[in-house]
Order: structure tokens, then sequence, then C-alpha cells
């Protein structure tokens, strides 16, 4: 990323200016119509500017190569599985491999069945983790939806509808278990303050080291470089 790189984008919505510096880039918002400067904002934060950009480069660095073919490694559950390609009927986990079925490959592509069967994967240990807590939780979610958010791993409605990424299957057990109480949470307390966090502590006693986790091996949890 290059500071003199960076995108302008005016917003309807935007009350004020503001920066937005991420793995995808820095970005300036300003409200439509306004006077201000962009050139002016960025000299006025530069150094802050090239301090994000240089823990964000950090990121990309790690961002993997992801291939779709046979022999690649893809993750799953924080473990690494070899990506395979036989004769079986359906897709599943065999010992230390993701095995896709070869028929159902040769009606599509490696990448389609393959995030087929995260989605099948993902909504099946969501489900039963969201059955679990509820109780515990005391809340009554209603349906569960498996999106690809490119910056979001969980998310609720005003109607307790469920949405989680299905990228979130990559992520380790520990991981995936918080993010499904913090949105089971969200449907006592709707906001991140004071009470919400006391009821995410009870429920998942040291919840910050999971949202850290998340935060610092996110662009890890790619499905293709879209996802950025």
């Amino acid at each position: 990323m290059d500071i003199d790189d960076i995108k302008v984008v005016k917003s309807k919505r935007a009350r004020r200016h503001r920066i937005e510096v991420s793995v995808r880039g820095v970005k300036v918002v300003i409200p439509e119509g306004s006077g201000i400067d962009p050139r002016q904002i960025i000299a006025d934060k530069r150094q802050w500017i090239e301090k994000k950009i240089a823990k964000f480069e950090s990121q990309r660095r790690r961002i993997p190569e992801r291939k779709f073919e046979a022999g690649a490694c893809w993750p799953y559950l924080g473990d690494d599985y070899s990506l395979a390609i036989n004769g079986e009927k359906n897709h599943k986990i065999v010992a230390e491999e993701i095995v896709l079925a070869e028929k159902k490959v040769n009606k599509s592509t490696v990448k389609d069945e393959l995030e087929k069967f995260y989605r099948k994967q993902a909504r099946s240990y969501f489900t039963s983790l969201v059955e679990d807590w509820a109780g515990q939780i005391k809340v009554n979610p209603n349906r569960i939806f498996i999106r690809n958010q490119r910056t979001r791993w969980g998310s609720c409605s005003s109607k307790n509808n469920l949405n989680f990424n299905f990228r979130l299957i990559m992520a380790p057990p520990p991981v995936v278990e918080y993010m499904i109480v913090h949105e089971l949470c969200h449907l006592r307390e709707r906001n991140h303050g004071a009470k919400f966090k006391q009821l995410l502590e009870f429920h998942c006693p040291g919840y910050r080291k999971q949202e850290r986790w998340l935060k610092e091996n996110s662009v890890e949890l790619i499905f293709t470089r879209n996802d950025l």
C-alpha cells in the first residue's frame, strides 16, 4: 500500500469526514457537498496513516494464495487439511483430508464445490452451537443464514435472525464459539454497551482473547482474494 494511492469517496450519509485504513487500502470519506479538501485531511493525518499502512502491510504478507486443486492446503476449524478429489459420493472430511466427490466436481468446479462443502459444514456446526447456547443465554433465535460478508463475521436482525460468515468455519473452535455467543448475547443486548460486555464475559470468560485472534488473523480466513 502507498499513501499516494488513497481513495476518496463522497457520501450522502456521512456527517463528517473520516479516514478508513484496512488491509484493503486507505479511504477518505467526506460528506457530499462538503468543501473540505481531502488532500489537506491526508496531510494532517499523514503520520497516523503511514503507521496504519505499515501495520496492515504486515497482514497483507500473511494473505494465503488459495489453490483450487488436489493437494492444496485448506483450513478447517483451525487445522490445515489437504484437498483431495476422488470417487466418494459426497464431500467429506477423511483423516487429514477434505475430500470432494469427483462426479460433483466434474459437473461444476473445484471452487464451487469446496464452497458448498464449507457452507454445509458451517450451517451444521453453527446451528448446533446456537442450539446449545440459546437456552443458556435465554434467547430465542429465529432463522440462521450463512453468508459471505467481507468485513463481518456475524450479525443479528430485529427479527432475531442470525447471520454468520461461512468462512468462520476455518477458524479454531473457541473463536467460532465466541462469535456464536456474541451474536446470541445481542438478542438480549442490542448494542456493545456495558451490559452487553458483562453478559458476554459471563458466558464467554476471557472473550477478548478470541476477539483479538479474529481481528489479527482474519486475513488468513479468506476463500478468494475477493474476500479482502
